[in-house]
Order: structure tokens, then C-alpha cells, then sequence
């Protein structure tokens, strides 16, 4: 271990700038070897002889093979015209009789009998000195061959020895020179606790996974090196995210094996810091947990069939229940939400023993058997934010009429599923005096605003933002809405519904009609959506285009604003792949913060924006 820690510590200044020395000497020994390289590989080219060579080697074969064959041809003739002429030179004397010019017939014969003998004399001659030139130029080729064969030998022991050097380069640099290891502790911290809350976060997206799966980046990142390892057990911070140990069944008993010392270690990691706990369906509730000692931040529970356990859990501040079939109710104790602010409830239709004041935050998600939204608010009464965004609700319950005031509920998501029960409850009794911000999903042509009477009267005149969301929103639908919430300042828009939400603020259509008797066509724009009074910020969130769709309309909006009212000011929030050029178009060139006006009847006079948007909303031009 202590060699580790040595190889991992923080080096000195001292081995730097012998280490940098090092390197400087490795890149000149580098230089140096490519100028030999270079000049090799220029010599090597030179040797283009070795083909010339081995072309001649060639031809000389070849003639050799000529010559061979046409001494082998010339024996046996020239034997055959020996044999001939000495037969007629026996006859010579008795044929000069009858023909005078024999002895000239023979003797002409005996010298080009002579002729062949000579040339076959100078064949064989030449073929001697083929065979010598063919073992020159084999000699000179082997030699002019090995020599190229040895400097590319050279020339890749050169590639070989560079390679080497720029590894042992990037080693350096890489390893004890890698500016990872001059960071701070600080900044180290920050780094670990950002890989640690994105694996956290993609888990809280997709709730089944954080049930499925242990959280593993700490352990990961305690596995590098000793002087991560030392830096991540000084920082409990990083290891509050707990899952309890799961059991299994096996020899009639359940066991749970490792799970336990696992999650003591990370417990003890903590050191009685917040922690988020979470227990799957077979998780057991641990006993290590004190209520005294450990402050759990956030609880997340796959329910079982049996809820009686969670009872001896202490209460989290947040508070996230999940069931897998869908459908399933529960009654949520009072002592497990004694101190919760935010409770958040996933395919589990939720009610409550009794009045809980802590509450301040609730979020309802996945399919719901139902949902009594006046005693919800009744048992409730601190809560600000209610999010129904993503509920589905299975069965709306009659109300009884029973007049009931909410003093401090701010914000309200709504799907389409439940702006029926808004209207019930309204309908029932219910008044929201304090509801600055509604949020609505996937509102369709079904769900006008002028069905809901009592929603666009009584929040019309309270709501100054209205947000818009979901995969499917009808135009129509929207400009009901935003005709009916008069007092709106600014307005929201999320994804994918932008490009209609945008159509729905502000649309201009031409009609054309034919002048009789010319060749003409006029064409009268007429403003079928007015920009709404009073408007005066547009959000657009999580749009994924580069702007091209929307923004004529954009312009159009801020070039034809509402009588006396300025033009609308658009901010841009986590929209990546928006133009720089239409992002600079519309930026911000200030802080935007949106005040609404004092109202006796509506409270006192608030920032329709969250404080932590305001942050968000600063751009420069």
C-alpha cells in the first residue's frame, strides 16, 4: 500500500522539472532519428537498381537458353553434312566427268561446313561468357538486395524507436505529469459529487431502474487510485445514496448474504450524514438506521403487499413510493411523513391518516385508482406545489358541496385526465386563492377551456403564468385557455408542443380571391390569433430543433404586439441545439423578472418566477 500511495501522491516540483528534462531529451533524441530516417529512407529509393539487375538477370537467362538450344540443333546437322560431303568427295573424279561443276559444288558445301563449325565455336564461346555475366549480375543483385532489405530493417527500427519514445512520452505525461493529479482536493470533490448525482439523476428518471440496480459510481470512483480512495472516505457526502439490503429465498429462510456488510459500509461511510435510502419489493428495513443519528434526505420504497414495516422507518424529507402494478392505494401514516416536505407517489393512489403540516410538495404520477382532490387539499394545508402532470386517473368520486379555502398552494400541473377533477372540486367548494403558475399536458381539442367554467373564472383571475406541455396539444384547445387566463405575464412551453403553442399565441392567415376580369389574385392577411394583452414573457424549455420552425414566428410575435404592451422578450432554457444566431436574435440583455401587479384580492404582490429561474433567465447580448 505504501508503494501505491507513493505512485499516486501529488508530485513534487522538483520531479516535474526533472520529469519535463526527461521529455525535452526524448523529443530531440526523436528529431534526431527521423533526419537518419529521413536519410535512409532516401538511400533506400536510390536502390532502384536492384529492378534494372533483376531485369538484365532475366534477358541474360534468356539468351543463354537461345544459345543452348541452337548449339544443340547444329551437331547433328552439322554431322549429317560432314557424312554427305565426304561420300561425294569420294565421287568427285568419276562425277566431274558428267558434271564439270562438282569439285566447285563440294567446295562451296566445305566452306559453309566450315562457316557452321566456326559459329558453333563462337556459340559455345559466348555461352561461357553468358554463364560468367549471369553469375556476376546474380552476385551483384544479392548484394544490392540485402543492402535494401537492411535498411528497411533501419528505417522500421527507427518507426519502432519513435513509437517507443512517444509512449514513453505520453506515459509521463499521462501518469505522474497528468494534470489530473495537480487538481486540488476541491475541485476533485466537486468533480466525484457530479458523477455521483448524474448516475443518481438518470435513475430518478426511469423509477423501476433505482430498484433493479445498486448505485456504483462511489465504489467505482474509491477504485482508481489510493488518493481518490482517501478522498472519497473524507467525503460522506458522496456515499448517502444507500440501498437496503435485499433478501432471497432459499432453505425455506430468507437470506440476504452480502447486501448487509455492504450497505454498513456505506453507512458507516456516511457518518451520520443525510442519506437517501432506498428499499426494493424484497428489501428488509435495516436495523442500523437510528433516527437519532442518521437524518434520511429522501426514502424511495417499492411497496410490498405488506406496508406495515415502513412504519419503524424514520421520516425523510423526501418521500418517493412506487408500486409496480399500477392501481394500488395506501394509506401514508403520519408518523412516516412527520417531517416530510415532498412526497412523491407512483402508481400508488395516495390518502393520508390525518392533517400533516409539513407537506409543502406533491407529486402524483402513473395510473392512480382515484383521486379526492378536496381532501387532499384539506389534509394538506402548507402544500404550494401540486403535480398531477403525469397521473392518470382511473375513477373520478362525487363530491359533496363543503366550501374549503387553500391559503398557499402556487403552482398546479394538471394532465387532461384531470382538469375534470379541478372543476369538480371547484365545483364542490374549493377556492385556490393563492394559484400563481398552472402547468397543462396533452390539452386536446376535447378539453376547451369553455367546459370549464369555474376554472377559467376563478383562476383566470389569480394564474399569471400558464405553462404548456406533452406530446399531442391541439391549437384551438391552447388559445382557449390562454384567452381565458387574462392575467397571465408569462407563459411556458415545453418540447414538443412549441411550435403550436407558438401558432396559438399569434396567427395570421391569407385568404386569396380572384378580381374578375384580370389576371389577379388578392391576397388580404386577416389575424386569426392576436397576440393576448399583457404578455410579456414567452419560455421556451427543452426544444430540441435548431430554431428554423419557429423562428419567423418568433419575429412575427414581437413585431406585432398587443395594443399598448411591449414586445414579448423570449428566453431560451436548455434548448441545445438552437442557432447562435436566433439565440443571440432574442437574448435577454438583462435579469428578467416578471413582476405582477399589487391586488388587495389577490395577497400581497409576489415574482412570478421561481427564485432559482431567475438565475436561469440571465443572458447577454
Amino acid at each position: 500500500m505504501t508503494s501505491l500511495r507513493r505512485l499516486n501522491r501529488i508530485p513534487e516540483e522538483a520531479e516535474c522539472l526533472a520529469l519535463h528534462e526527461v521529455i525535452a531529451q526524448e523529443e530531440a533524441a526523436i528529431d534526431t532519428i527521423r533526419k537518419l530516417q529521413r536519410e535512409h529512407e532516401a538511400k533506400h529509393q536510390g536502390l532502384a537498381e536492384a529492378n534494372l539487375l533483376q531485369r538484365t538477370l532475366d534477358s541474360t537467362e534468356i539468351l543463354r537458353e537461345v544459345g543452348s538450344q541452337l548449339c544443340t540443333h547444329f551437331m547433328p546437322l552439322l554431322v549429317q553434312l560432314e557424312t554427305q560431303l565426304a561420300s561425294q568427295e569420294d565421287d568427285k573424279s568419276i562425277l566431274a566427268t558428267y558434271l564439270p561443276s562438282t569439285p566447285d559444288f563440294i567446295h562451296s558445301w566445305g566452306v559453309t561446313k566450315d562457316g557452321i563449325i566456326a559459329l558453333d565455336a563462337s556459340l559455345k564461346r559466348q555461352l561461357r561468357r553468358t554463364q560468367e555475366r549471369i553469375m556476376s549480375v546474380t552476385q551483384q543483385l544479392y548484394s544490392t538486395e540485402s543492402l535494401r532489405d537492411q535498411m528497411s530493417s533501419t528505417i522500421s527500427s527507427f518507426s519502432s524507436m519513435i513509437d517507443h519514445a512517444q509512449e514513453s512520452i505520453k506515459a509521463k505525461k499521462r501518469g505522474i505529469l497528468h494534470p489530473i493529479r495537480r487538481l486540488p482536493v476541491e475541485i476533485l470533490l466537486h468533480l466525484f459529487e457530479d458523477c455521483v448525482n448524474d448516475e443518481i439523476h438518470e435513475y430518478h428518471r426511469n423509477p423501476p431502474s433505482i430498484f433493479r440496480v445498486a448505485p456504483k459510481m462511489a465504489l467505482r470512483l474509491a477504485s482508481v487510485c489510493s488518493r481518490w480512495r482517501d478522498i472519497m472516505l473524507e467525503a460522506p457526502c458522496l456515499w448517502r445514496h444507500l440501498r437496503g439490503p435485499t433478501q432471497f429465498w432459499r432453505n425455506r429462510v430468507w437470506r440476504n448474504l452480502k447486501a448487509r456488510n455492504h450497505f454498513q459500509n456505506y453507512l458507516d461511510r456516511c457518518r451520520g450524514g443525510e442519506i437517501e435510502l432506498t428499499i426494493p419489493i424484497r428489501g428488509k428495513r435495516p436495523d442500523e438506521l437510528n433516527s437519532h443519528t442518521i437524518t434520511v434526505q429522501r426514502l424511495n420504497v417499492e411497496l410490498p403487499e405488506d406496508f406495515g414495516e415502513l412504519l419503524t422507518v424514520p421520516s425523510p424529507v423526501h418521500l418517493w413510493l412506487y408500486h409496480p402494478e399500477p392501481g394500488s392505494s395506501w394509506v401514508v401514516p403520519s408518523d412516516l411523513i412527520s417531517r416530510t416536505t415532498h412526497l412523491t407517489g407512483w402508481n400508488v393512489g395516495i390518502s393520508f391518516e390525518g392533517v400533516c403540516k409539513s407537506l409543502t410538495r406533491l407529486e402524483i404520477c402513473g395510473v392512480q385508482p382515484t383521486f379526492i382532490f378536496p381532501q387532499i387539499i384539506r389534509q394538506l394545508p402548507h402544500l404550494t406545489v401540486l403535480d398531477l402532470i403525469r397521473a392518470e386517473i382511473q375513477d373520478e368520486p362525487p363530491l359533496e358541496l363543503v366550501p374549503f379555502t387553500h391559503f398557499h398552494l402556487r403552482y398546479l400541473g394538471l394532465s387532461r385526465g384531470c382538469i375534470n377533477l379541478l372543476e369538480s372540486a371547484l365545483n364542490s367548494g374549493l377556492h385556490l386563492s393563492q394559484l400563481r403558475h398552472l402547468e397543462l399536458s396533452n390539452v386536446t381539442f376535447e378539453y376547451m377551456a369553455t367546459k370549464y367554467p369555474l376554472i377559467s373564472a376563478q383562476l383566470g383571475a389569480t394564474v399569471v403564468r400558464l405553462d404548456f406541455q406533452g406530446e399531442d396539444c391541439s391549437m384551438d384547445a391552447t388559445r382557449s385557455f390562454i384567452d381565458a387566463f387574462r392575467r397571465v405575464n408569462t407563459m411556458g412551453l415545453y418540447g414538443r408542443v412549441t411550435e403550436t403553442v407558438l401558432g396559438a399565441l399569434y396567427e395570421v392567415r391569407t385568404s386569396r380571391e380572384s378580381i374578375p376580369g384580370q389576371d389577379t389574385i388578392r391576397c388580404t392577411p386577416e389575424i386569426v390569433h392576436a397576440m393576448p394583452k399583457g404578455l410579456e414573457v414567452v419560455i421556451i424549455r427543452d426544444y430540441e430543433g435548431e430554431g428554423l420552425e419557429v423562428d419567423q414566428q418568433l419575429r412575427m410575435m414581437r413585431q406585432h404586439p398587443a395594443p399598448d404592451t411591449q414586445p414579448v422578450n423570449v428566453v431560451f432554457e436548455n434548448c441545445l441545439n438552437i442557432l447562435p444566431r436566433i439565440r443571440q436574435e432574442f437574448a435577454v440583455p438583462r435579469p428578467l423578472i416578471v413582476i405582477e401587479s399589487a391586488d388587495p384580492h389577490l395577497g400581497p404582490s409576489q415574482s412570478s418566477c421561481d427564485p432559482g429561474d431567475v438565475d436561469d433567465r440571465i443572458y447577454f447580448g
